[in-house]
């Protein structure tokens, strides 16, 4: 395969607010951006209007998007993906479910999904590694604890049979997990920059003091999270790999 025809393949599972995309782009956007390699170019499918799913095989990795639609919803075009999932794990196609992209992968995979009892985690959250990430490709070069920005109202709350828990924060221990040797799943958001996560937590201020949280302190909390970002360009780097 040429370097002119080697493809990241970012499945569209939602978008950003539409007067956060109109001035910055969208979640796609911010992940090309994040990845940084030229050895490889990414193709951007919509998984809410594409009916028939591409062939796995022929991308190098696969990375799902966030959304603000909610797994337990079941939505069709969201159930849709399941097998096709299972097929990219089966052909060894790496693959990086971001927020709503990681709990699909958890509810694909046997593992659940639910609604969080405390609320929304949002802000720029510490990210602390576990001991099994030592070993992993997409997380051993990270320090054992790295900020990074977070929104969810549901969380994987069992991992899928045979998942290995890499990273928690103090609010969810599930958010980063593998599968096998090459699909992963992160809560967090590398995409993010401070801008996004400001963005957001003025969008959801009314309902985040509704939740009794304190609007100034996550603002005032967040900051860089440039550890985290590394997450997209390590990915992109495994996919350009041979292993």
């Amino acid at each position: 395969m040429s370097s002119s025809s080697r493809q990241i393949l970012i499945v569209k599972l939602g978008s950003t607010f539409p007067e956060l995309s109109k001035k910055l782009g969208d979640f796609e956007d911010w992940i090309q951006d994040g990845i940084e390699n030229k050895n490889y170019s990414t193709k951007i499918i919509d998984a809410k209007s594409l009916p028939i799913l591409p062939e796995p095989s022929s991308f190098i990795g696969v990375i799902l998007t966030g959304s603000s639609a909610m797994v337990t919803d079941k939505e069709e075009w969201s159930e849709r993906l399941k097998p096709w999932l299972i097929k990219c794990m089966n052909q060894k196609t790496p693959i990086l479910g971001i927020c709503y992209g990681h709990q699909l992968l958890a509810d694909t995979f046997e593992g659940r999904v639910e609604s969080r009892q405390d609320g929304v985690e949002i802000g720029t959250v510490l990210i602390t590694r576990g001991l099994a990430s030592q070993n992993d490709p997409l997380f051993k070069h990270l320090p054992i604890a790295f900020p990074a920005h977070t929104v969810h109202w549901q969380s994987v709350s069992k991992l899928p049979l045979n998942a290995i828990l890499l990273a928690s924060s103090q609010l969810d221990k599930h958010h980063a997990f593998r599968i096998g040797d090459r699909t992963w799943g992160v809560q967090f958001h590398p995409e993010f920059s401070e801008v996004e996560m400001n963005f957001y937590i003025n969008e959801y201020k009314e309902v985040i003091q509704r939740e009794g949280k304190d609007v100034l302190s996550l603002l005032k909390n967040i900051t860089f999270t440039s550890r985290a970002r590394t997450i997209l360009k390590r990915f992109g780097e495994i996919c350009d790999s041979k292993f």
